[in-house]
């Protein structure tokens, strides 16, 4: 049971790469969308914006983190990894502008897959750290 969250996790973050980051409800189809493997290809381009670049980090130490799998350091991945995840959720949320790279008039759907990405895997490793110590 327990690595079925870690699957769904995977399946989440592709999912995730294949949809819009931001969309427009309902779908404007005289507008381009932007896509998840978009952000992931360009991102290093947000260096000079330091929140949106360890955010984009957080592509890397997610995957990192299911390959680490059976390791205790792929627990300290996943647990770094959802904290800016939700950091940017919080800022769209609530329309701080502590991003450069938030569109607050659309709805975060690739967003939103990315960041169950994050939570499925870091619930995958509590389970794991709870079971094993049971």
């Amino acid at each position: 049971m327990k690595k079925n969250f870690l699957a769904f996790s995977i399946i989440s973050y592709v999912i995730s790469l294949v949809t819009p980051v931001f969309s427009y409800i309902p779908p404007d189809f005289t507008r381009s969308e932007t896509f998840g493997y978009q952000y992931v290809g360009l991102g290093w381009m947000a260096f000079e914006s330091a929140p949106d670049f360890v955010t984009w980090l957080c592509n890397f130490t997610l995957i990192i983190s299911w390959m680490l799998y059976t390791a205790n350091f792929g627990k300290y991945l996943a647990y770094f990894t959802i904290i800016p995840m939700l950091v940017y959720g919080l800022d769209y949320i609530l329309k701080l502008d502590f991003y450069a790279m938030t569109e607050y008039h659309k709805v975060p759907v690739g967003f939103l897959f990315w960041l169950i990405s994050g939570l499925l895997n870091a619930y995958y490793f509590y389970r794991k750290s709870t079971v094993a110590k049971a």
